[in-house]
């Protein structure tokens, strides 16, 4: 997924930019209704959401502009898994994924069709529609930087692998986020910070960290207390030599 166009100064989308696969919004919830807007003509609105089953992922593209026409995109961080691209006001897309892990939604406009003054509403539903229920794991957060020099690096993916699982293993498996191998993985925003969510306690556990086509991982990275329900990770610092 890829966009190479600026967004017009009056851009009322405030997910922008949401461009592509580093830029993506989320991670969104199960249950979760977002509206967007394709603002221009070479548009593309990038989501991405992070599932704990192989239970169907389902997302609906709804309120699309009378005379518009916008078509629906499910990816993996390498290909597109799955479609809707018909000519109404809605697109659905159902489908049981591999494995758990992050899976993205792209939103785009077919031949040009663009609306900045009226939104589409993206709706999306997994692991049973389980909204809201109690989290099995703790809420774990941190911040990483360039240990070279400091930077926050934006964009990035970290995130830490199942109990047991090397990262020579994650490594042989192809070392995506979207794994089976992945217990948990969110992206870094403008401050260096990620969110993961449901993260394994009481058991020692390999981290990654994937940025620019660059991935490092770490054995025995960390180990969560068992009953914790919050974990701050700290300031990670990462080196690409």
């Amino acid at each position: 997924v890829t966009e190479s166009q600026v967004p017009p100064s009056d851009d009322p989308d405030p997910f922008e930019p949401n461009d592509d696969y580093n830029q993506a919004t989320g991670p969104l919830a199960s249950g979760d209704s977002v509206q967007g807007y394709i603002s221009w003509a070479d548009d593309l609105d990038v989501f991405f959401l992070q599932t704990a089953s192989r239970q169907p992922i389902q997302v609906s593209l709804t309120g699309i502009p009378s005379g518009e026409d916008f078509d629906l995109f499910l990816l993996d961080d390498q290909e597109v898994l799955a479609s809707s691209e018909g000519t109404t006001q809605e697109e659905f897309i159902e489908f049981v994924p591999p494995a758990a892990g992050v899976y993205f939604i792209a939103v785009a406009g077919w031949d040009g069709s663009s609306s900045a003054s009226s939104p589409y509403t993206l709706t999306v539903t997994y692991d049973g529609g389980a909204a809201g229920t109690t989290p099995q794991g703790a809420r774990a957060f941190g911040r990483v930087v360039n240990q070279a020099n400091g930077n926050l690096l934006f964009g990035g993916i970290f995130g830490v692998l199942n109990p047991g699982v090397t990262c020579s293993q994650f490594s042989a498996a192809g070392g995506g986020p979207s794994s089976e191998l992945v217990a948990a993985a969110g992206e870094t925003n403008a401050q260096g910070f990620f969110e993961l969510l449901t993260v394994p306690t009481g058991q020692s556990l390999a981290a990654f960290f994937l940025f620019d086509g660059r991935r490092i991982c770490a054995d025995g990275f960390e180990t969560i207390p068992d009953g914790s329900l919050e974990w701050d990770m700290g300031l990670i610092e990462v080196s690409f030599d």
